[in-house]
């Protein structure tokens, strides 16, 4: 599908960009899934409540970081997999443990994997 085709879909589907954003707002509230949505760049641009329960950190927080920055993620091997994601376009999992930014532990499987709206690619990180 290309992009302008996704986007007909899209907004056949939600009518507009805002009930769009709005759909993606309520799902992330809603999952019991953590998770979030980066930027190619490493950018957060969205979180789920699960995530932002997990983590320890605040929303504000979570979406003030770049997933490249974060020892966290290097140091369980998450950096690594988002980056043969975004690379290779495949979807990647691995099984981590280690301590969040914000001081918790944690022991995951997180699978990720890279969309593009837009012309524009990014990373979706979902975890168990």
């Amino acid at each position: 599908m290309t992009d302008d085709e996704s986007t007909r879909t899209e907004t056949a589907a939600f009518g507009d960009s805002a009930r769009a954003g709005a759909l993606l707002g309520a799902i992330l509230e809603a999952t019991p899934l953590g998770g979030g949505v980066y930027r190619a760049d490493g950018t957060c641009v969205a979180i789920s409540a699960t995530t932002e329960r997990y983590s320890g950190g605040t929303r504000e927080e979570l979406l003030s970081q770049n997933f490249r920055d974060l020892g966290s993620w290097r140091d369980s091997g998450m950096t690594e997999a988002a980056e043969r994601a975004l690379d290779t376009g495949e979807a990647v999992h691995v099984d981590c443990r280690g301590t969040t930014t914000f001081g918790n532990p944690f022991w995951i499987s997180a699978h990720f994997a890279r969309f593009e709206v837009r012309g524009e690619r990014y990373l979706l990180l979902q975890f168990l």
